[in-house]
């Protein structure tokens, strides 16, 4: 089942080398228009190199839809919310109405409206140990990765690393017993 995203997980997978994982997990990727303008137009005129990585998997993994209009009105602490932008808004009401499975932020505001909602959710963190689980990553990537995050500019708690990497340490000492 697809997964509905905001910008900043695209970035930082693209920025890892790391958007294939989306497909492996979730098949397709749903974004709104807005999440696709800010991803795309802004992250080229900033110079963002992972803009063109996250453009060239547009249609492929990655499929942008418009919000339909019954939608533009409903949810309106969404619209009210003085933290939320439009991406984060659209993405959100895509999430609520589609057959997504799973809404991916790594924004506190729109991960606090998406639990309001009942969404299920995962950051970028959370694909990248969700890939780990299901073998689509080694335990030594992950910590790379997650590592690289870091060294990017992503902001996480030193309670949620250590936690990541220590479920993903026993995950795979339960691999390993007979």
């Amino acid at each position: 089942m697809p997964a509905v995203s905001n910008a900043s997980p695209l970035i930082y997978l693209a920025k890892l080398h790391k958007l294939e994982l989306l497909k492996s997990l979730y098949g397709r990727v749903i974004i709104p228009e807005a999440v696709f303008e800010e991803v795309i137009f802004k992250g080229k005129a900033f110079g963002a190199s992972e803009t063109y990585a996250i453009e060239s998997a547009i249609g492929k993994l990655i499929h942008v839809q418009e919000l339909p209009q019954e939608l533009i009105g409903k949810y309106r602490f969404l619209d009210r919310h003085p933290r939320l932008h439009r991406g984060e808004i659209e993405a959100l009401k895509l999430a609520k109405e589609s057959e997504a499975t799973v809404f991916i932020t790594d924004d506190f505001d729109a991960r606090y409206a998406a639990k309001i909602l009942g969404l299920r959710l995962r950051g970028t963190l959370g694909v990248l140990a969700e890939a780990h689980e299901k073998r689509f990553l080694t335990l030594p990537i992950l910590k790379k990765s997650v590592d690289t995050l870091i060294d990017l500019g992503f902001r996480v708690d030193i309670a949620v690393y250590k936690e990541i990497l220590q479920r993903a340490e026993e995950f795979e000492r339960s691999r390993k017993k007979p």
